[in-house]
C-alpha cells in the first residue's frame, strides 16, 4: 500500500470512530435532558444564555461591544451543540415545547 492509500484508510477509520462516539454521546446527552434534572438544566442553560435573543446587547452608554458579543455566541453554541447532540438520541426539542 503507498503512503496515501494509508492515510486515506487512517482518515476514514478515524472519521468512522468520530461517527461512532457522537452517536454514542447522542444517546447520553437524550438521556440525561429527558431526566427531570436534565429538563431543570437545559431550562437554566435557556434562559441564562438566551438562545432566542439578541446577540447584540447594548451597554450602559448605548456602545455595542463586539467581544461581549462573541462570547455571548460562543455560549450560546455551547447550549445549542448540546440540544443538537441529544437530538441524534432521539431527544426531541423544539422551541414551542422548550423549557
Amino acid at each position: 500500500m503507498n503512503d496515501i492509500t494509508e492515510k486515506q484508510a487512517r482518515a476514514k477509520a478515524l472519521e468512522a470512530e468520530r461517527r461512532k462516539q457522537t452517536e454514542r454521546l447522542g444517546q447520553v446527552a437524550a438521556a440525561v435532558l429527558r431526566t427531570e434534572d436534565g429538563k431543570e438544566l437545559l431550562e437554566h442553560l435557556w434562559n441564562r444564555f438566551g438562545l432566542t435573543e439578541r446577540v447584540f446587547i447594548l451597554g450602559e452608554k448605548g456602545e455595542v461591544n463586539a467581544l461581549r458579543a462573541a462570547i455571548r455566541d460562543g455560549e450560546r453554541a455551547v447550549v445549542a451543540y448540546l440540544i443538537a447532540l441529544a437530538a441524534k438520541g432521539g431527544f426531541e426539542f423544539s422551541t414551542k415545547t422548550r423549557p
